[in-house]
This record gives structure tokens, sequence and C-alpha cells, in this order.
């Protein structure tokens, strides 16, 4: 190879490797593949686990709301028991209960940014605990709903 490539041309390769697995041999070996994906394997339940708890206790939310501010409101219902059913499929692990739970995201999320709009611009007397808490609440269930597609997105290969 002459003057120019003294090691060959994969040889400053090979050398700065080996250099690379001495100096970072305790890095190389604290985390193994196999721990890797023990981790990743106790981080995905926890995704699943949250997304159907959310869902469970926001059509519950859903159907203590609408009892008491719209009783007659049907729709809501609805969307409060298929999200209480979504979510309880989804514990189970169920593909058509991740779809069912997609699918109902986006109208949770207008209905609570529609309730919340409609309460903070309604003529009230005064301000109280009781309505910040309603306002916060539906702030909440808003952000939550929005975030939980992508939750589920994200564990989809682990639903049957």
């Amino acid at each position: 190879m002459g003057k120019f490539w003294p090691l060959g041309r994969r040889g400053l390769r090979a050398v700065r490797t080996k250099k690379f697995k001495e100096r970072n041999q305790d890095l190389l070996t604290t985390t193994s593949l196999r721990e890797t994906r023990s981790m990743t394997e106790k981080i995905k339940p926890f995704l699943i686990l949250f997304s159907a708890g959310f869902h469970v206790a926001a059509g519950a939310y859903g159907l203590a709301l609408t009892s008491l501010i719209a009783p007659n409101f049907l729709p809501f219902y609805a969307i409060s028991i298929l999200s209480i059913i979504a979510g309880a499929q989804l514990l189970r692990g169920k593909r058509w209960g991740a779809v069912l739970a997609l699918l109902l995201c986006p109208l949770m999320a207008v209905v609570s940014i529609s309730t919340l709009h409609y309460s903070l611009y309604s003529p009230a007397s005064e301000f109280k605990a009781e309505l910040a808490a309603l306002h916060l609440s539906l702030a909440l269930y808003a952000a939550l709903s929005i975030l939980s597609p992508f939750l589920i997105l994200s564990e989809w290969k682990e639903f049957k």
C-alpha cells in the first residue's frame, strides 16, 4: 500500500475501532442488548395501561359531567360509554379496542374543548373554586385526549 496507507485502507478503521472498544469497554458491557429489550418491554405496558386508564376515567368523567350539565343529550352518553368500552378492550390488548379509542379521541377532544369554551364564556355571577376545578379538569381531559392516540399508535404492535 505504500507510504500513504501503511495499514491498508481498512487497517486504520480497525485500529480506531479497537481503541474505541478499549476505551468504552465498561459502557459496552453494562447495557447489553438483552437488558435494553427488557427495559423497553417494561415501558410498553405502562403506556397501554396509562391510555386504557385514561379512557376508562374519561368515560366515567364524561358520564358524570353529562348527567350534571346536559342530562338529555344522548350523544355525550354514547361517547362516554364507548370510551369505557375502549379502555377495557385496551387493557385486554384487543386491536378493535385500540381502533375504537383512536376514533373516539378526536370526538372527546372536541367535546371537552367546546364544553370548556362554553363554560369560560357563559355569564357567571362570580368566580368560584368549583368553576376553576371544572375548567382545570376539562383542560386536562382535552390534553390527554390529544395525547392518547400517540400512546396507542406507539404500541400498535402489542395489540392482537
